[in-house]
């Protein structure tokens, strides 16, 4: 998901509704998600609370340009694409760093990313995200170099022979992202969740 656009700044628990969310807006996340999780570009939709759509749009193999002003305490909803078809590259990835600060910038009250095999979600804590755009790209950038980084090169080099440092490449690859959000989620006390489709 790309940055801002647009309006000077871009970018109830209905019966047997699961995460808080109405029945309408379950049902929408369903059918859009299903909907956008296998397109070759990125696409971003808003939802309100009763499940209506309050923002659309397509972007291309690796962004989508969002209005903050519309996309404010909604559902968000998009896709990452695919890398490829071969091996792990084609389950996708989680949440970039842009994401989050979307996410955070724009106050959303949740922050979803689908792939072909994933589906992964950001809640803004009762007491709002109580972080700065600025202060996520620093921590999702620490954790990537310092934590996540160091611990990704020591075991893709620790292969044996080319073709095992290879599979370990891959792995990595289509880790990396889910790890460090996982790591930033924790430290800033905000609920990652994540499973399979």
């Amino acid at each position: 998901m790309g940055g801002r656009a647009g309006g000077g700044a871009s970018a109830g628990m209905g019966r047997g509704s699961r995460g808080g969310n109405s029945e309408a807006l379950e049902k929408n996340l369903r059918l859009w998600e299903g909907a956008i999780r296998n397109r070759d570009n990125e696409a971003v939709v808003a939802f309100d609370k009763d499940g209506n759509i309050a923002y659309l749009n397509q972007g291309d193999e690796s962004s989508s340009e969002v209005d903050y002003t519309k996309i404010k305490d909604k559902v968000v909803t998009h896709n990452h694409p695919k890398e490829s078809d071969e091996g792990l590259y084609r389950i996708g990835k989680s949440f970039s760093s842009e994401d989050i600060q979307v996410a955070v910038g724009a106050n959303v009250k949740e922050m979803r990313v689908v792939t072909p095999t994933y589906t992964f979600s950001l809640k803004r804590p009762k007491g709002g995200w109580k972080k700065t755009e600025s202060q996520v790209a620093k921590a999702f950038s620490d954790i990537a170099i310092n934590k996540i980084g160091k611990s990704d090169t020591k075991y893709w080099k620790s292969g044996k022979t080319q073709a095992e440092k290879e599979k370990r490449v891959e792995r990595v690859y289509a880790t990396h992202e889910h790890r460090i959000v996982k790591e930033l989620a924790k430290q800033f006390k905000w609920t990652y969740t994540y499973h399979k489709n």
